[in-house]
């Protein structure tokens, strides 16, 4: 690897790590440099903004994650299964167990109104959040399921699932930290939830 990708990859996860532990407004160039092993300069180099930096992080942070999204894009899912459900739980699951920056970055993403972030964020979740909106439509469609706007449904669930840990220390103090305990019992919730 030459050293000026070495640079740029150092940037890219010191980015990440900080943007998702204290927010976009909260990080600055100078940090990322501190962090990334280099100097405010080079970060420049190679980045133009720290807006720029902040769509590089995002973009890499959804790498982890992308061979799992791509599984649920194929044609071969059926829809009105419970097992595809348990198969978007799971991937959330995941995500808010091991892979929290993806969540916080994310947040950040969403909530700051940036045209760019919004797009990048769009074009990894939305093939997932397809996918259960047309998961719980198909349910309705089938008479399986109670009077639900798919929209309204689909954002409950990732958002109650990738709320969950956090939550639930707010709540109850702590939180299990069984992964197929808690797979199951989201998948089961709400399951039971939209009366499939």
């Amino acid at each position: 690897m030459s050293r000026k990708n070495e640079s740029h990859g150092r940037i890219v996860r010191a980015a990440i790590a900080l943007f998702s532990r204290q927010s976009y407004h909260g990080t600055s160039m100078r940090e990322i440099a501190r962090l990334a092993d280099v100097n405010e300069l080079t970060v420049f180099r190679h980045f133009i903004s720290k807006e720029a930096v902040f769509h590089a992080a995002l973009e890499e942070s959804f790498t982890s994650i992308k061979p799992r999204l791509s599984a649920l894009e194929s044609p071969t899912n059926d829809l009105s299964s419970e097992k595809m459900l348990r198969q978007v739980v799971s991937i959330f699951v995941d995500i808010s167990q091991f892979s929290p920056e993806v969540v916080r970055l994310t947040a950040i993403a969403i909530l700051g109104g940036n045209g760019k972030a919004h797009e990048l964020c769009r074009k990894h979740l939305a093939p997932v959040f397809l996918k259960i909106n047309e998961y719980v439509d198909a349910q309705c469609r089938a008479g399986r399921l109670k009077t639900a706007n798919p929209s309204i449904a689909t954002a409950a669930i990732v958002l109650s699932i990738l709320a969950q840990p956090e939550l639930s220390r707010f709540v109850n103090g702590s939180f299990k930290n069984d992964i197929r305990e808690s797979i199951q019992e989201n998948t089961k919730f709400w399951v039971d939830a939209l009366g499939a």
